[in-house]
C-alpha cells in the first residue's frame, strides 16, 4: 500500500524583510550606525576637552565646556533636511492645510554629523564630518576654537559689566544731581514764600501802628471787644507772619528742615 504523500508547504520570503529590499530596515541600520558614530565622536571630544583643562557637562545634543573664562555651549548632532511626505488620511479627511496642499514637511536625518558652537562667537562655529576630513581629525581644532571662544566671551562679558557699571554710575550721578536740584528748588520756593509772608507782616504791622495813632480811646468797645483788644489781636496775627521772628539763623535752618 502506497504511503500518503506529505503535503508540501511553500514558504514565501517577504521581499521587504530581506536585506536588499527593506528600506525601513536599511534606514534603521543607517540611523543606528550614525548614532553610534555620533556617540563615539562626542566621547572623544569630551575627553579631549577634559585633557585641555575644561569641565564638560551635558550630552552630545546639549553640552557645555567650562574653561577658566566662560562656558561654551555646543552640540554634536546629525544634520537634518526637510522632505515632503504625503498627507495623512486625517489631513485629507478634515481638509487641513497639509491636506489641501498635498504634502507635509518633515525633518529627515542625513547621516552627516556636525559639531556646532552656540552663542555666535567669532571665527569658525561649525565642523562637518566628511570622508576627507572626519570629525575625529578635527577635534584639536574644535577644542582650540572653544578655548578661543571662551576667552572672547569672557572679554565681552567684562566689557558689558564695565559698561553696565558706567551706566549705573552715570544714573546715580544723575539722581544725586536731580535730588540736589529738587532740594534747592524747594528751598527757593520756601524763601519766596517767606519773603511774601514778611511783606504781609510789614504791611500788617504798619497798619496796626497807623490804627494806634488814630485811636484816642482804646477802651471803646466794638462788637464785644475793646479797641485795645482789637489792636493786640491784629498785632499777634501780624507777628505770626514774620519769618524772622526767631532770628536769621533759625530762618535759614527752616529752609532745609521744612519747618
Amino acid at each position: 500500500m502506497a504511503r500518503p504523500r506529505k503535503p508540501q508547504v511553500t514558504v514565501r520570503q517577504d521581499p521587504f524583510r530581506t536585506k536588499q529590499y527593506s528600506p525601513v530596515l536599511a534606514k534603521a541600520r543607517a540611523k543606528s550606525t550614525a548614532s553610534r558614530r555620533l556617540e563615539a565622536i562626542a566621547d572623544k571630544l569630551f575627553h579631549a576637552l577634559g585633557a585641555a583643562g575644561a569641565r564638560v557637562e551635558g550630552n552630545a545634543e546639549s553640552a557645555a565646556a567650562f574653561f577658566d573664562a566662560e562656558p561654551i555651549e555646543f552640540e554634536v548632532v546629525e544634520k537634518l533636511r526637510q522632505v515632503r511626505v504625503p498627507p495623512s488620511d486625517w489631513d485629507l479627511r478634515l481638509g487641513t492645510t497639509v491636506g489641501r496642499r498635498g504634502y507635509a514637511v518633515e525633518l529627515e536625518p542625513t547621516g552627516i554629523l556636525v559639531v556646532k558652537l552656540d552663542g555666535y562667537p567669532p571665527g569658525k562655529r561649525e565642523w562637518v564630518d566628511t570622508s576627507k576630513s572626519p570629525l575625529e581629525a578635527q577635534i584639536p581644532d574644535i577644542v582650540e576654537a572653544m578655548r578661543t571662544a571662551s576667552i572672547w566671551f569672557h572679554e565681552r562679558r567684562e566689557e558689558d559689566r564695565a559698561a553696565a557699571q558706567r551706566r549705573e554710575e552715570k544714573r546715580q550721578a544723575y539722581l544725586a544731581e536731580r535730588e540736589i536740584e529738587e532740594r534747592e528748588g524747594e528751598r527757593w520756593r520756601r524763601f519766596i514764600a517767606a519773603a511774601r509772608s514778611h511783606e504781609d507782616y510789614t504791611i500788617a504791622r504798619n497798619f496796626v501802628l497807623a490804627l494806634r495813632g488814630r485811636t484816642a480811646d482804646t477802651s471803646l468797645v466794638v462788637d464785644g471787644r475793646s479797641l485795645e483788644a482789637w489792636l493786640r489781636w491784629a498785632e499777634a496775627r501780624a507777628d505770626a507772619l514774620d519769618p524772622l521772628a526767631n532770628g536769621i539763623e533759625a530762618f535759614f535752618a527752616s529752609l532745609s528742615s521744612g519747618n
